[in-house]
């Protein structure tokens, strides 16, 4: 099993509380976290759009499609991931990939807060 936890400053300027978050993501064996690992490493360059193939995952691992399929709902019923006109996206309270600034992570957090609640 895999928690991951986050730390998200307040929306409010006055408030200098912060909101410990907490999601679970129960990956049952070392394959699902593998494939959860190339997810979350496949984002595009400068992004939180995550750019993956289930089938091609599926081969690389030497698994079925529908093992991969089974990961890509837990993430997004973990509210990880979510798929947005053919493409997903990492919730950016919850992760932000390398190579993110800090403007460019504000800006999709903003931009989830909005559009992908």
């Amino acid at each position: 099993m895999i928690v991951i936890t986050t730390v998200q400053k307040n929306s409010s300027p006055s408030s200098i509380n912060t909101l410990i978050s907490y999601i679970i993501i129960k990956l049952t064996s070392k394959t699902e976290y593998h494939i959860f690992v190339l997810i979350r490493e496949s984002t595009v360059k400068k992004s939180f759009i995550v750019n993956f193939n289930q089938t091609k995952i599926a081969k690389e691992q030497k698994v079925s499609r529908a093992t991969v399929a089974r990961v890509v709902k837990k993430l997004k019923d973990a509210n990880f991931i979510k798929r947005i006109d053919g493409l997903y996206y990492i919730n950016p309270f919850i992760y932000i990939p390398p190579n993110i600034n800090n403007k460019d992570a504000e800006e999709m957090q903003n931009f989830w807060s909005e559009n992908l609640k």
